[in-house]
């Protein structure tokens, strides 16, 4: 098991070193625009969770995970060198969209081997990936401080290439997946799974709720940099912000399913929208770096509330057969989404100013929450769910 730890400490270690740090790089250190920002981080993103299908039908049929999750690492890490050498936008842009292309490959193929493992042998996936919660905000936390003493933000790249090259060598000790008839036949029935799926109004309802929060919170996480610097803050401080946002995510993820237990999903639900409410009102109103890095442990609330319940949600309400249809049909909405709103969300920066940033955090999440409690009140009509 410390081996699969160490594999998600180090994978997510190197996203830690990378994520938070892209936009206020593009911004200082290339001088994009917030709407080039945007592109930048938008387009490749979508390019990349389009392409997330085809990593598994090609792993499904060649039955090589280990392989295939490798050379992703590799190629990817071969492409994030030449990233951080260029400069010119159009390039800029078609260099990412391949990075991406490749990425966002390595979590889905990671866990797929992780949650196998995890299957045969008893383990609890939920200490494994708590790994890639502490690996993202230590290393990222370190890479803010590298920041300050070099004065060179591109070292995000080389921390980024490291980690994942030395994961590379713990790949090997990993157990593939282990495949059987039933796990072969499910994509037959995956085109009758979305029908089913879009058909359901319960689902549907979840799926506007989710998108009006973890959506938005995604957004949110890509700028947040830019707003903690204008506030007076410095690139290196970034990392402390990640600290107080994705640690405490392994203390809330354990408590959540009480809360479900005594309050039901759809209270829940509501509360996390509240929660994110707050700490969108508290970025928004915010005087100082300190004040913003401070109540940042809302956003972890928030969050944890929101996918542990979401996936609890679909476990309790769906059948078995289209579960997984559902949660990766969700997980790509929430991808898709997240990166379509970023594009107006940097023009609307570049005309408006960084607060449009939480003022529409602040629209969409309480539309959230007013589907949530609509959804609320017509269950008390019905004993079912969709």
């Amino acid at each position: 098991m410390t081996k699969y730890y160490l594999y998600y400490v180090l994978i997510y270690g190197g996203l830690g070193a990378f994520i938070p740090y892209i936009v206020p790089y593009l911004e200082g250190s290339l001088n994009l625009s917030v709407s080039q920002i945007g592109i930048i981080t938008s387009i490749p993103s979508i390019i990349g969770i389009l392409v997330v299908p085809l990593w598994g039908i090609i792993t499904d049929v060649t039955k090589k995970d280990k392989r295939i999750l490798g050379i992703c690492i590799a190629i990817n890490c071969l492409i994030m060198g030449l990233y951080s050498s260029v400069k010119l936008f159009p390039i800029l842009l078609l260099v990412a969209t391949l990075a991406e292309a490749f990425r966002y490959a390595i979590s889905p193929l990671a866990d797929n081997i992780t949650t196998d493992y995890c299957k045969h042998n008893d383990v609890n996936y939920g200490f494994i990936r708590s790994g890639g919660s502490v690996g993202f905000a230590l290393v990222s936390f370190l890479t803010g401080q590298l920041i300050k003493v070099t004065a060179n933000s591109r070292i995000i790249f080389l921390v980024y290439i490291v980690l994942f090259v030395i994961s590379l060598f713990v790949l090997p000790f990993l157990n593939s997946k282990k495949y059987d008839e039933e796990e072969t036949m499910k994509g037959s029935t995956l085109k009758k799974d979305l029908k089913e799926l879009i058909k359901d109004k319960s689902y549907l309802w979840l799926l506007v709720i989710v998108i009006c929060t973890i959506s938005i919170s995604e957004v949110t996480n890509a700028y947040q940099g830019l707003y903690l610097i204008d506030l007076g803050a410095s690139q290196g401080d970034i990392g402390t912000l990640v600290i107080f946002t994705a640690l405490p995510e392994i203390l809330f993820m354990a408590k959540i399913n009480k809360l479900v237990e005594k309050f039901g999903y759809k209270k829940v639900f509501q509360i996390g929208a509240i929660t994110f409410l707050i700490r969108w009102l508290t970025c928004l109103f915010a005087t100082s770096p300190t004040m913003f890095i401070l109540t940042a442990p809302l956003t972890a609330l928030a969050f944890s509330i929101m996918l542990v319940s979401y996936i609890g949600y679909i476990k309790e309400k769906f059948s078995s057969e289209i579960q997984a249809t559902a949660l990766t049909l969700t997980s790509m909405a929430i991808g898709v989404s997240s990166a379509l709103i970023k594009l107006p969300v940097g023009l609307g920066i570049d005309v408006f100013g960084l607060k449009v940033l939480y003022i529409l955090s602040i629209v969409v999440t309480f539309i959230g929450f007013i589907v949530c409690t609509i959804k609320r009140e017509k269950a008390k009509k019905t004993k079912t769910i969709g």
